[in-house]
């Protein structure tokens, strides 16, 4: 059985009422948030979501690039450069979302435990320049790994 990622997605504001933006690529999004969750880098291919979402990967490349022209996202490419393919892509968000004053409650004991948001401050701020530059020393070291 194939697991899957145990994370919470996020979806600002700016991107769930963004009506440039299609219901897919927002859902996109908020599969980026969760796949960056533990390391603030996703590294998950268009294979990946097009099989995730079943649909063609020119389609997911199109919604990745409109994400990217939106800068709501930062995609590094790390190029092999006898065929100009790439070999590792990095996708960061723009913008680092945090949750504050989250905890969980477990409301009987036969179910499992869920977040408590009720009357929580909820906000979703910019990355600051040291922040960005700690994620692409982040993304550098993971490709030189791989």
């Amino acid at each position: 059985m194939k697991e899957n990622p145990n994370y919470y997605a996020i979806i600002p504001a700016t991107i769930r009422y963004d009506k440039d933006l299609k219901p897919n690529e927002k859902l996109l999004y908020s599969e980026i948030t969760a796949l960056a969750n533990k390391t603030g880098v996703c590294f998950a291919t268009n294979n990946y979501f097009a099989q995730l979402y079943n649909v063609d990967k020119l389609t997911v490349s199109r919604w990745l690039k409109n994400l990217k022209d939106k800068k709501y996202i930062k995609i590094i490419n790390d190029y092999q450069q006898q065929h100009g393919t790439t070999l590792k892509r990095a996708i960061m968000i723009n913008g680092t979302p945090i949750i504050k004053r989250a905890r969980t409650f477990l409301p009987n004991k036969y179910t499992t435990p869920v977040p408590d948001w009720f009357n929580k401050e909820i906000t979703a701020d910019l990355a600051t320049p040291e922040e960005i530059a700690e994620l692409e020393e982040i993304i550098k070291n993971s490709l030189e790994r791989h």
